[in-house]
């Protein structure tokens, strides 16, 4: 009865933390977008470092021969994995119901951003 007391008062204080530490980990000056044909990461003024997009959606498929992106057998999900991002870029892409996220780092922290397209 006791080791289940103590369980429980354990959790409380992580509980308390988790909301911070994920609103905290959200975006900064990067964003990422839709436009005609697929969807464009700017990494703000500042590297974007190891930087992954995630798609997901409906037939999704990749339009340039050359994109990083990789898919799931289902053609339901893409991800892309761009390295470390200094400039604007654009994945082309085509599919239905696309939903689209970006993580990333920046020099000389451990902080692990995310940008939701909007």
């Amino acid at each position: 009865m006791f080791f289940t007391f103590a369980t429980l008062g354990a959790c409380a204080p992580i509980q308390q933390v988790t909301p911070n530490v994920i609103d905290s980990t959200f975006g900064d000056e990067a964003t990422l977008s839709f436009i005609q044909g697929g969807v464009a990461f700017d990494p703000g003024g500042k590297p974007a470092l190891g930087a992954i997009v995630v798609l997901q959606g409906q037939g999704l498929k990749t339009l340039d021969v050359n994109s990083p992106c990789k898919s799931n057998p289902s053609n339901t999900e893409l991800d892309c994995a761009l390295g470390d991002v200094t400039a604007v870029q654009t994945l082309k892409l085509s599919g239905k119901d696309v939903t689209a996220s970006v993580s990333y780092r920046r020099a000389g922290s451990n902080r692990v951003y995310l940008e939701v397209a909007k």
